[in-house]
């Protein structure tokens, strides 16, 4: 976790895909490490309150996204990704 006091991870919000980032970070982390991860089911281009809400309100210092217009009608989400990511990094 490169000395991260807090991880978020993400993914689309179907159960099963939740599941197994949370069985992932269970069986990938030691536990103290574990402590700091939270798993959420989330959809980029929602509103963001409940992921700042797991920085404490402070955003976060890194953000890593992959993959997050996954088709052609998704493309419009660019500009509201831009503005998101934003306000997560709270420049």
């Amino acid at each position: 976790m490169c000395g991260a006091e807090k991880v978020v991870i993400t993914d689309y919000p179907d159960q099963s895909l939740v599941d197994n980032m949370v069985w992932n970070a269970d069986v990938n982390l030691i536990e103290d490490d574990r402590k700091r991860v939270d798993v959420e089911g989330f959809v980029w281009g929602a509103k963001v309150d409940s992921l700042l809400d797991k920085s404490g309100g402070e955003g976060y210092d890194v953000l890593i996204l992959s993959d997050l217009v996954f088709n052609h009608s998704q493309v419009r989400l660019a500009w509201r990704l831009f503005i998101l990511v934003k306000a997560l990094l709270m420049t």
